[in-house]
C-alpha cells in the first residue's frame, strides 16, 4: 500500500511539474546547461504521458536548485528526496549527487548555532534534511545511516515544547504552517529504518520524549484546513499506530469528497494558498 499511495504521490508532483516544461523566458531552475521554465497555463500538452521526461524534469530541477541555491528547500529538492527514493524498485536508483548534497548540508546545520535553526525557515530546511537521508535509507540502502541518525537527533532538537517546529508564513503550502512540518518529521521518524527500535532499545529517554511530543502533537491539534487533514493521513499511513483506523477512514473520506468530475484533484479546493 504505502509503495502505491508513494508511487501516486511522486507521480502526481512529476506530472504536475512537467506542466511547465515549454513556458516562460526566464528560466524557473538554472545551473549550467540545465534551463527549467516556469509553468503557464497556455502552454502546450503533450499527447502521451512520459514518465522519463518526468523524471528528467524532476532531477534536473533539484540539481539546479541545490546547485544554484545552496539549500535544502522543501519545495523542489526537499521534496524530491522525499518522494524519488520510494520509486526505485521501478525506476531506479536516483542520483547519488541528490543525498550528497542533504550529507553536506547536515554538515553545515551541525555545525551552527540551535538558536539560529530554530529561525526563520530553517526549521523546515533540517526537517527536510532529515526525511530525505531517511528516505534514501528506507529505499535506496536499506540500512539506517549514521548521518540519517544525526539528522533526527538535529531536528528534534530544535521542536518547540508543543511538539512541532517553529515556521515563517510564507511560499505555501510548504512553509506556511507547523503542521505541515509535524507530519514531515513523523514521516521522517517512520521511514528511518530501525530508528525508533534502537532508541526504545538504547532507552534514549530524551529522543522518545521527542517523538512522544510529536506524536501527541498530531493527535490533538486541528488540522488548519484538508490540505493539512491529507497530509495527516499520509503520515498516519507511515506511522503505524498514530491514528486509530475509524479517524483514517474519515480522512480518506474528506480526500474522496475533493475529487474533481475530470478524475483528478485541485490543491486549491484543499485550502487556500492567499489565505
Amino acid at each position: 500500500m504505502r509503495l502505491h499511495v508513494t508511487l501516486a504521490a511522486g507521480l502526481f508532483i512529476a506530472l504536475s511539474s512537467l506542466v511547465g516544461a515549454q513556458a516562460g523566458d526566464k528560466p524557473q531552475y538554472e545551473l549550467g546547461e540545465i534551463s527549467i521554465p516556469p509553468a503557464a497555463a497556455d502552454e502546450p500538452k503533450l499527447e502521451k504521458v512520459s514518465v522519463t521526461l518526468a523524471e528528467k524534469y524532476l532531477d534536473q530541477g533539484a540539481q539546479a536548485w541545490s546547485g544554484q541555491r545552496k539549500c535544502v528547500s522543501c519545495h523542489s529538492n526537499g521534496t524530491y528526496m522525499t518522494v524519488r527514493p520510494a520509486l526505485s524498485p521501478t525506476m531506479g536508483k536516483p542520483n547519488e549527487a541528490h543525498r550528497a548534497f542533504f550529507a553536506e548540508t547536515l554538515k553545515t546545520q551541525l555545525a551552527e548555532e540551535r538558536k539560529k535553526l530554530k529561525q526563520s525557515t530553517r526549521p523546515a530546511q533540517v526537517i527536510y534534511t532529515a526525511a530525505g537521508l531517511a528516505e534514501w535509507d528506507a529505499h535506496v540502502t536499506r540500512q539506517l545511516s549514521a548521518e540519517t541518525e544525526q539528522a533526527l537527533a538535529l531536528m528534534f532538537e530544535i521542536q518547540t515544547d508543543k511538539g512541532t517546529w517553529g515556521t515563517l508564513d510564507c511560499w505555501p503550502p510548504y512553509e506556511s504552517d507547523a503542521f505541515h512540518e509535524a507530519t514531515v518529521a513523523a514521516m521522517a521518524v517512520a521511514a528511518a529504518p530501525g530508528w525508533l527500535e534502537k532508541i526504545t532499545a538504547a532507552k534514549d529517554e530524551k529522543l522518545l520524549y521527542s517523538v512522544a511530543k510529536l506524536q501527541n502533537y498530531l493527535r490533538s491539534e486541528p488540522p488548519p484546513h484538508d490540505y493539512g487533514r491529507t497530509l495527516l493521513l499520509w503520515a498516519s499511513v507511515r506511522m503505524k499506530g498514530l491514528l486509530p483506523e475509524s479517524q483514517q477512514r474519515e480522512l480518506v473520506d474528506v480526500v474522496a469528497k475533493q475529487q474533481r468530475e475530470d478524475g483528478g484533484w485541485s490543491i486549491r479546493t484543499f485550502a487556500a494558498p492567499e489565505a
